[in-house]
């Protein structure tokens, strides 16, 4: 229909348009009236033309081919426009080509002009979000990364109900105002991926007509031909991906295919970003505490003014929400104006997880988290989730460490039936389990668990399927639960209780889990007989007595963790748990002798002895009969019963357990430590955390591979098997005290060329050194060394010279954030030419006691600290300023007049006498001034006493 207009219109003003240039050829008349008359035909050519170009692009919208004939009249048109504006800027006695008419008016069969495609309307009908910071912040975020040329898939993931719908919106209508886009087009894509459905949802934002109904491949053409329009920037955004989508099969361009396409997509589910190739990927957080409550007044209606106590109500329930917008609107929305009552109902039934009693939260949030439970892809996931849910609430950081036990007690991946390979699918699942954001990250091998998420899977393990769990907090008596029977798992936290009762009935319960705060508890010797199928018991906080028969009923036990508890009584009685895998006594306190009744439990294969108070005598010739053990966290026995013993050199041979994997033991005798290390195969392990230091250091409850070396010689450092263990650390690197001349770090004790490339600290402390790294000799380095390093100490470093000797090699420091360097008296630089993405994350440097640094960094290592918001420099003497020039015969190369670290905030200069200026050829300095030496604009802490 559009090219059928165009075609009459173009006939028709053709014609007119030559059939009067031709009549009027030879004709002069008065030159104003002429002028006059020809400015009046060509606006009305100009109209026409206009009218045609507007069919022209509904044409293009369509993705319809508009014929050739047309765009030849418009080109004609344009031409004859220019000819005549020519004219009219000629002199008066110029002659004229008058053009009276040159066009008909014509007959038209369209009265209106094509609607212009949607877009004035904006996204996002909410501002209920405005001003928050935590989403200003991610708003920038996604906005930067529209801008970036390189990111054209650009995901947005979080949580259901987290935000990232109002999110994308938001910024769809930032572009739009800032121009960035000519048109910004929107589908929700859902779970069930209808394609059509897509397809007419772009469609209709593109002002794009499809006329094929069913034919999914020649929609897709139609679209595709349409996206590939080059003239327009197109904004295409894809909202609640589930799963991968064929971007072909929509009709959208695949990536690189168009300059000016770029998709932005929401997910639950970092995975289905990665899959699909997102350049860059941004994380929507749930609001911080303090826009939790903001919004929550808003919606719910809560004035500055209202009463305290409906005040006090209304932040409980707000907190119950923990930050989560959708579940802060619903439950808002639901209580406004109610009495105080239904406020306190509400804490009550969202304590409790009652769900389905609270009006519109279950269908609006809680079954989100429930589908995205239903639909995740294994059974050991959803079983691992729900473990999870068994543990404190509210901000309660949950060691992998306990899941990784847990798993093994309960046998919950069958075919896997070492500590290694349940480690490994404890990891993985996790991680799964945090990109569909189930689970939220916590500290270092910690996760934590939304409380949302977690009462809707307490709901679900409630149902019974596949498991029944029961867990409850803050309790000062044994509860009282409907049933005991079905249930097979329960977690408890008391506040105070006296004893457990006798003949608690739970015949299906595979998985007890007790905390109190440091009460002393009994146990009846009856309280675990009709648990005959219990395989994991934890036990935390409590002082137990272990009286006869009581835990030795429990012959299918598998896992047993006594942490951070008072022992007392017969611990003999734990030998009779003959199908033990596990036994854990971290930061326990065993008041009597160890048994030595332990070394009969023959398939042990994690034995955790990191008691904070050891026991009086501990019998160490046992370890060696558990040929099983593959983990053996020895704390501080060694430490002090190879004092106290006359043990023989066999005693120590943990050559004899071939399984063992991981190691962690406390010494203080370096000559311990050498013979352990003689006789222990450290190319096998996977996990050790060693230190040998004489003062006590906290026991790591979770480790990867950390080293704390004190008072050792260099040629100690040097054996092969300590060389292979300070080269593999990755986590923690603590070297103090070490004696005798170290050249350098990484080509003195880094085995294999591994250049630490997996370090994330390293500290050292009274060593001998003379560069960190020698990027010279004996050889020269030419990759990055250090790349994961997040913070580097040195401190008492009498001799260091340089931390890099020589240029920095290309990629080095990448993610270091702290540098600090302390009594470092013959440092004379920290190193040569650096290159991103060098230091790039540097936030804070400190060095203090230098006395033969006289520069700083270099004009060209300033690029590299954008990301620096700390500098302090005390006691350095001779320091005369704090950037060097690059330029030829010292000159500085700089530009608009300043140097900027953009992002600085503190900055501290004390005991420098020698320091005149930061940038000596510079003749002012301001910290805020732009015609200044130095440019910082977020400085807010400014100590200069010198200057």
């Amino acid at each position: 229909m559009a090219e059928s207009i165009a075609i009459t219109v173009v006939g028709s003003a053709s014609r007119s348009f030559i059939d009067q240039t031709i009549h009027h050829c030879g004709y002069l008349w008065n030159l104003d009236r002429n002028i006059e008359n020809l400015r009046t035909e060509v606006n009305s050519l100009e109209n026409k033309r206009d009218y045609v170009k507007s069919l022209v692009d509904v044409a293009k919208r369509n993705a319809e081919t508009v014929r050739p004939d047309v765009l030849g009249w418009l080109e004609r048109v344009d031409n004859v426009k220019k000819d005549v504006e020519g004219v009219l800027e000629g002199t008066a006695n110029s002659l004229t080509l008058e053009v009276s008419k040159l066009h008909e008016k014509g007959e038209y069969n369209q009265v209106g002009g094509p609607l212009a495609p949607p877009g004035h309307m904006p996204f996002s009908s909410t501002i209920e979000f405005e001003g928050f910071e935590s989403r200003t912040s991610m708003r920038k975020d996604i906005v930067e990364a529209l801008k970036d040329d390189s990111a054209i898939v650009i995901g947005v993931c979080g949580m259901g109900g987290v935000g990232k719908t109002t999110l994308v919106k938001v910024v769809a209508d930032k572009v739009k105002t800032e121009k960035l886009f000519d048109e910004v087009v929107m589908a929700v894509v859902s779970q069930n991926q209808i394609i059509i459905n897509i397809q007419d949802q772009l469609a209709e934002d593109l002002a794009l007509t499809i006329v094929e109904k069913n034919n999914i491949r020649v929609r897709a053409e139609r679209l595709y031909t349409r996206l590939m329009d080059e003239s327009r920037r197109t904004l295409v955004i894809l909202d609640d991906l589930w799963e991968g989508l064929d971007f072909h099969k929509i009709g959208i361009p695949a990536q690189g295919e168009r300059k000016g396409l770029k998709v932005l997509l929401t997910s639950r589910l970092k995975q289905v970003c990665e899959n699909i190739g997102a350049q860059k990927i941004i994380e929507v957080q749930v609001l911080n505490q303090d826009e939790a409550w903001y919004l929550f007044k808003k919606i719910a209606g809560i004035s500055n003014d209202a009463q305290d106590n409906l005040k006090g109500l209304a932040k409980k329930v707000a907190q119950e929400c923990q930050g989560l917008p959708l579940a802060i609107v619903i439950v808002g929305k639901a209580l406004r104006g109610k009495e105080e009552s239904s406020w306190e109902d509400a804490i009550t039934q969202l304590k409790h997880a009652n769900v389905t009693d609270i009006a519109g939260v279950h269908k609006e949030v809680y079954s989100k988290i429930r589908w995205s439970y239903d639909h995740l892809e294994s059974q050991g996931s959803k079983l691992l989730l729900l473990l999870c849910s068994l543990f404190p609430e509210e901000d309660y950081e949950l060691p992998l460490e306990d899941l990784v036990r847990y798993a093994m007690g309960l046998q919950l991946y069958k075919g896997i039936d070492t500590m290694a390979e349940i480690r490994n699918r404890v990891d993985s699942i996790s991680g799964d389990l945090k990109d569909c954001y189930l689970l939220m990250p916590g500290s270092r091998d910690c996760v934590k668990l939304h409380d949302v998420v977690r009462d809707v899977c307490l709901f679900i393990a409630s149902e019974g399927e596949p498991v029944h769990m029961v867990s409850k907090v803050g309790l000062k008596g044994w509860p009282r639960i409907d049933t005991y029977v079905t249930c097979t798992a329960l977690s408890l936290d008391f506040d105070k209780l006296d004893e457990l009762p006798s003949n608690v009935k739970c015949p299906n319960l595979q998985l007890l889990r007790l905390s109190m705060k440091r009460h002393k508890l009994k146990i009846s010797s009856d309280f675990l007989l009709i648990m005959e199928n219990l395989r994991v018991l934890d036990i935390q906080k409590i002082c137990v007595e272990f009286r006869p028969p009581s835990i030795s009923l429990l012959m299918n036990l598998r896992t047993l963790t006594l942490h951070n508890c008072e022992l007392h009584g017969d611990l003999s009685l734990i030998a009779n748990l003959r199908n033990l895998e596990i036994l854990s006594f971290y930061m326990s306190s065993c008041l009597g002798n160890f048994p030595q009744e332990i070394g009969e439990l023959i398939d042990l294969k994690c034995l955790d002895l990191r008691f904070e108070k050891v026991p009086s005598s501990f019998p160490i010739s046992i370890l060696f009969h558990l040929k099983k053990l593959e983990e053996l966290y020895l704390g501080y026995v060694l430490s002090k019963y190879k004092v106290q013993e006359d043990i023989h050199e066999s005693v120590l041979d943990f050559s004899t357990i071939s399984n063992l994997n991981s190691i962690q033991f406390c010494i203080d005798d370096k000559y311990c430590l050498a013979e352990v290390l003689e006789n222990l195969d450290v190319d096998r392990l996977v996990r050790f955390d060693m230190v040998s230091s004489g003062y006590p250091s906290p026991q790591t409850y979770q480790f990867r591979k950390r080293l704390h070396i004190s008072e050792v010689d260099v040629d100690m450092l040097l054996k092969p098997n300590m060389k292979s263990l300070v080269s593999r650390t990755d986590e923690y690197l603590w070297l103090e005290s070490i004696r005798g001349r170290l050249p350098d770090i990484i080509q003195t004790l880094s085995e294999k060329r591994s250049c630490f490339s997996r370090l994330k600290k390293l500290e050292m402390r009274d060593c001998d050194i003379k560069f960190l790294i020698d990027a010279i000799n004996p050889v020269k380095l030419n990759s990055g060394v250090f790349i994961e390093l997040e913070k580097l100490k040195i401190i008492d470093a009498t001799e260091l010279s340089a931390v890099c000797h020589g240029d920095l090699p290309p990629g080095s420091f990448a993610r270091l954030r702290k540098v600090k360097l302390v009594n470092v008296p013959t440092l004379s630089r920290l190193w040569g030419a650096i290159q991103s993405p060098s230091l790039i994350n540097l936030r804070k440097l400190e060095i203090s006691g230098s006395n033969e640094m006289r520069n700083l960094i270099s004009q060209s290592s300033v690029k590299c600290l954008a990301q620096l918001q700390e500098l302090r420099i005390i006691s350095c003497p001779v320091l005369e300023t704090i950037i060097s020039p690059d330029g030829q015969a010292g000159k500085y190369l700089v530009q608009d007049d300043f140097i900027e670290f953009p992002k600085l905030q503190v900055l501290r200069l004390s005991d420098l006498p020698a320091l005149s200026t930061y940038v000596p050829e510079l003749e002012s300095y301001q910290v805020k001034s732009r015609s200044a030496g130095l440019l910082m604009p977020h400085l807010f802490s400014c100590f200069l006493p010198e200057l």
